[in-house]
């Protein structure tokens, strides 16, 4: 009888309701952080022309399902994780959004606000008052890393946000058994590679810590009966975590003929990764890149590293596989990152470590809970731990934006850093000049010609612009004909020179002289202005012949 009142009464310190209250007060923050967070992305983009290259392709993609040659969903593409693409496509349709540069932002602000929302429940579920509540989560929103991924509109904010969502549901199945929350998490769990492929490994930690807390609610079950229970939850969860990026290979398999498209293309991540590290000169020694990213790892939130220590130390404690396993997820990211690299498979740049710092904080969230009831027992136990852990989440705050600052490899996060606080090169050039280029070509091309342009370099044409019907681009069902045989589909052609990311550009794949020699079928017009990427207009010599020029 003992036992089972022990048992009880440990269920019941896990079952902690989430207030109305507290989730009020932190909806009250979350929605001033929400103004704010649009309006630093209005200075950003306005005011500083702080673009990044990451936002601005995915808004093209968006806009094109709409506006280009045919309406069709496969303009996203099939080599970026489709996600960070479709949430735009609603305000994509919306013309304003789109050449303000908006659309991307408020999806990044609205996605932290919603991670600030999960943080407050998360506190709530660990067993934080009000006020340590409201706290944390202020201290959460205005972590330097937030910040930058909630106004720039990059990709990150929705992974931060689909992650804590999993790591929400996946705590609350740990208090409450409740399969209604296992499938709650197992859902986000699967959506997480459709947003970064890597996360793959963090969908099958979750996989391996449903396990554990089935493990762990089974102990007295019957053999039969415990493997019944543990196949049912297994397949409940991996089904979830499996079945998206299942349905993305089926879509790869049926439009693009391999369901591995995304990952064999010559566009995809692992094909121009020999051109990234090339130029950003990295290291990719065994040492050089293990102290690169572990040790920016433990230096950019050192609270997500106690967390770490003290919830594997609780777990190994208390016997449990689940809450030693949930200790370890901030450590999967910069493990996952070198073995990337280690394989060439990966640049380490410094956003690809972002998701330690949510994760993180939640592990630490989930260890003060199973601190609490032991320091209720000693004067000022609890008020003193959580200052402690206040202190360093400040602290915290504050190297994550010195490592930000001083990563060796700046690249498009430094840069919007730089455009919101100072001190550094914050424009990213060549984008601005693509817009610009885009304006002028409304007035150089006659009326009913056409410019073929390749999107991985001419999304800021596009877009500056504003005439999707000047261009002929990857969604004309002719575009691939056109690339091969210009003179037999367009009247001109917009290529940039032919080094670092622009040897991506399918014209210069197809073409790989034209930059520089020319051909025998294209007039150079030379009214283009000087620009970084070198763009060249040639007019084509029309032709009717259906011949391709490359054999």
């Amino acid at each position: 009888m003992a036992i089972l009142a022990e048992a009880k009464l440990s269920q019941a310190e896990n079952e902690l309701p989430v207030e109305r209250s507290q989730v009020n007060l932190v909806g009250i923050l979350a929605s001033a952080f929400l103004v704010a967070y649009i309006f630093l992305g209005y200075y950003l983009i306005f005011i500083r022309q702080a673009y990044t290259t990451d936002s601005l392709a995915r808004l093209t993609s968006a806009w094109l399902v709409f506006q280009g040659a045919e309406m069709k969903l496969t303009t996203i593409g099939f080599v970026w994780p489709p996600i960070p693409t479709l949430v735009l496509l609603p305000l994509a349709a919306f013309q304003s959004l789109v050449f303000s540069f908006m659309a991307p932002v408020i999806v990044s602000a609205l996605c932290m606000v919603l991670s600030m929302i999960l943080i407050g429940h998360l506190a709530s579920a660990c067993g934080l008052n009000r006020t340590w509540q409201v706290l944390v989560v202020l201290l959460f929103a205005v972590n330097p890393l937030i910040i930058l991924f909630a106004v720039n509109g990059m990709s990150e904010a929705l992974l931060v946000v689909f992650s804590l969502a999993a790591l929400f549901w996946l705590v609350r199945f740990h208090q409450t058994n409740q399969n209604t929350y296992m499938m709650f998490s197992g859902l986000f769990f699967g959506l997480l590679p459709l947003i970064r492929y890597e996360s793959i490994i963090l969908s099958f930690a979750g996989c391996a810590l449903v396990l554990a807390v089935s493990w762990e609610n089974s102990a007295e079950m019957p053999l039969n009966k415990f493997r019944q229970f543990m196949e049912g939850r297994l397949l409940a969860f991996s089904s979830l975590v499996i079945y998206p990026i299942f349905l993305w290979m089926l879509a790869n398999a049926l439009i693009m003929g391999n369901p591995i498209y995304f990952l064999t293309d010559v566009e995809s991540a692992s094909s121009v990764l020999h051109i990234e590290l090339g130029a950003a000169n990295v290291q990719t020694d065994t040492l050089s890149v293990f102290r690169l990213l572990f040790g920016s790892w433990t230096v950019m939130f050192p609270l997500g590293v106690l967390g770490t220590l003290l919830l594997v130390m609780i777990g190994i404690r208390k016997k449990s596989w689940f809450l030693t396993g949930f200790g370890l997820l901030p450590l999967i990211i910069p493990v996952t990152q070198f073995l990337l690299v280690m394989r060439e498979s990966s640049v380490p740049r410094f956003r690809y470590l972002m998701l330690a710092m949510p994760l993180g904080l939640a592990v630490m969230l989930v260890a003060i809970k199973y601190l609490q009831p032991r320091l209720r027992r000693v004067r000022w136990g609890e008020p003193g731990l959580l200052g402690f852990i206040l202190i360093l989440f400040m602290l915290s705050n504050f190297l994550t934006y010195q490592t930000l600052v001083t990563y060796p490899l700046p690249d498009q996060e430094q840069k919007s850093w730089y455009g919101l606080a100072g001190g550094g090169e914050y424009k990213v050039r060549s984008v601005i000049e693509a817009f610009q280029l885009g304006r002028q070509l409304e007035t150089i091309i006659p009326p009913g010609e056409r410019v073929l342009v390749g999107l991985e370099d001419g999304f800021a044409v596009v877009l500056g612009a504003r005439d999707p019907g000047l261009f002929m681009d990857h969604t004309d069902p002719d575009f691939q004909a056109a690339v091969r045989n210009p003179p037999a589909y367009v009247d001109f052609l917009l290529i940039p020179k032919n080094d670092y990311k622009q040897a991506l550009n399918i014209l210069n794949r197809v073409h790989p002289y034209l930059h520089e020699r020319g051909a025998p079928w294209v007039e150079l017009v030379d009214v283009l202005p000087k620009t970084e990427n070198q763009w060249k207009l040639y007019r084509v010599i029309r032709s009717t012949s259906p011949a391709s020029l490359i054999q």
